[in-house]
């Protein structure tokens, strides 16, 4: 049969699939439109599926108190992005599957079908879908829009509404960093010498690391909780991004204050750019 005729269920002579009645008997075309509304709820349906397993996969994630665990890959969720919105291929050969830590800022933070959704700002195209446990659900609670957070989950690839999805996301905040031991110690001008190394730079990308140098000069950044050390004989600066933070828990109020020419021991997450970034720092001065 023509795939553009179709049977009058009253007469069964072949009419057009298009036509509103049979020009035989005069009944009416009930099939008129069927296969559209038919794809149309399939896709649908399908959409569902895909978005319930990914909630389920939300929900089956690991306990709150586990440890973190090294990623297979690192990136900041606007390279993420970035580079799906270049090539959804060339996204999927990077990340798609694998443990990814990405870091960025909170655009939102909403429930989807019982689990924790938390998306961070990628690019104009695509923004980073986060799901989370609900073992992680206190410390979503202490998030808000703006702040920066980091996460770490397996790549599902673009989701079905869009957005590139990480799924069973640990969310990684101070106290995990804390307990953990450094991926790498070493001294300020140590770490420098290995971070102008494109290959060193990507393995110690979103690392655990201590660091120690000599602050020569300390100054306020711009971002409301940042501080930016300068340290001694270096041309590189590191910006702490909880740094205003650290020198309270020093007895220190204001950054000015903080003795220069002092060494410092520095445990955070790093991240090399335009200034190398360190996020979830403790700060100790050393005697």
């Amino acid at each position: 049969m023509n795939n553009k005729l179709t049977s009058c269920t009253t007469c069964q002579t072949e009419i057009a699939s298009t036509a509103k009645t049979c020009p035989k008997c005069g009944a009416e075309n009930k099939q008129k439109g069927s296969f559209s509304k038919i794809k149309i709820a399939v896709g649908c349906f399908i959409a569902v599926i895909i978005i319930a397993a990914m909630a389920k996969g939300g929900k089956e994630g690991v306990s709150s108190g586990a440890s973190i665990s090294e990623p297979e890959i690192s990136d900041s969720a606007m390279v993420i992005a970035l580079i799906y919105d270049n090539n959804k291929i060339a996204g999927d050969t990077k990340y798609k599957g694998r443990t990814t830590r990405v870091a960025g800022d909170v655009v939102e933070i909403t429930e989807t079908l019982g689990s924790v959704n938390i998306v961070l700002k990628g690019s104009e195209q695509n923004d980073i879908q986060c799901i989370l446990p609900d073992s992680e659900r206190k410390k979503a609670a202490s998030l808000s829009k703006g702040q920066f957070a980091m996460m770490q989950g397996k790549v599902l690839g673009l989701g079905p509404l869009g957005g590139i999805v990480i799924d069973k996301c640990i969310l990684i905040d101070e106290a995990m960093v804390e307990k953990k031991e450094p991926f790498a110690r070493l001294t300020w001008d140590e770490f420098i010498a290995k971070m102008r190394s494109t290959d060193t730079a990507e393995q110690y990308k979103f690392k655990v690391l201590e660091i120690t140098g000599e602050v020569t000069e300390i100054g306020m950044n711009q971002f409301e909780k940042s501080i930016l050390l300068c340290f001694l004989n270096s041309d590189k600066n590191l910006l702490c991004k909880n740094g205003k933070e650290q020198l309270s828990k020093l007895g220190i109020s204001e950054a000015g204050k903080l003795p220069v020419h002092r060494q410092i021991r520095i445990k955070g997450v790093y991240e090399n750019g335009f200034f190398v970034t360190c996020s979830y720092a403790k700060i100790e001065l050393k005697p």
